[in-house]
């Protein structure tokens, strides 16, 4: 007498038949086709593989890291530098704490970096979900390189992401909203 089957076995294997007699015919056509080279054939048919990194791919971030702390011992305030190793730190390192403190390093570093403040509030919404902080980050990058509408844009897309429905930025000065309202100092009394 046979072993009965669970009734999760037989459907299983009902259904990996099932999938078999639809990729047997395919797998079939493809070959008979001359016409098709096997690197052709290989692009029709994905191999069922996963590739695992190289242990020698996580030696290129140590190297990458190894480069930006060299170069940073040489010029510690350099903005450009230490926004560029922040970024590696949160994106490729994922180490968030290590990545705030050089954001900070780069946004205290002179002169005023406009870059380095804009990259540094998109971490600061994303990676800390600190809007108040990434909003009063991403002001200070439009202030720093007003003539650069790439961080206007920055804002707009963070304000677009998290709602900012009742917040705006002044695209004049007090003086030029002062002289479009009409308003002026002196006031005339009758």
């Amino acid at each position: 007498m046979a072993p009965r089957e669970k009734p999760s076995q037989s459907r299983g294997q009902s259904i990996r038949e099932e999938e078999m007699s639809l990729w047997n015919p395919m797998v079939q056509a493809f070959s008979r086709d001359e016409a098709l080279d096997h690197e052709t054939m290989q692009k029709f048919i994905s191999p069922v593989t996963a590739k695992v990194e190289p242990d020698d791919y996580y030696a290129e971030y140590f190297r990458t890291e190894l480069t930006y702390q060299t170069s940073l011992s040489q010029d510690p305030s350099n903005a450009v530098l230490l926004v560029n190793y922040a970024q590696f730190l949160y994106l490729v390192a994922h180490d968030n704490d290590r990545a705030e403190e050089y954001f900070k390093n780069a946004v205290a570093a002179e002169p005023v970096d406009a870059e380095a403040r804009s990259k540094y509030a998109t971490f600061l919404w994303r990676a800390r979900s600190d809007l108040w902080a990434a909003k009063e980050m991403y002001l200070e990058a439009i202030s720093a390189d007003a003539s650069n509408s790439f961080y206007a844009a920055d804002y707009a897309h963070f304000l677009w992401n998290t709602g900012g429905e009742d917040t705006c930025f002044p695209l004049s000065s007090p003086e030029e909203d002062q002289a479009w309202s009409g308003d002026s100092s002196d006031t005339h009394e009758a």
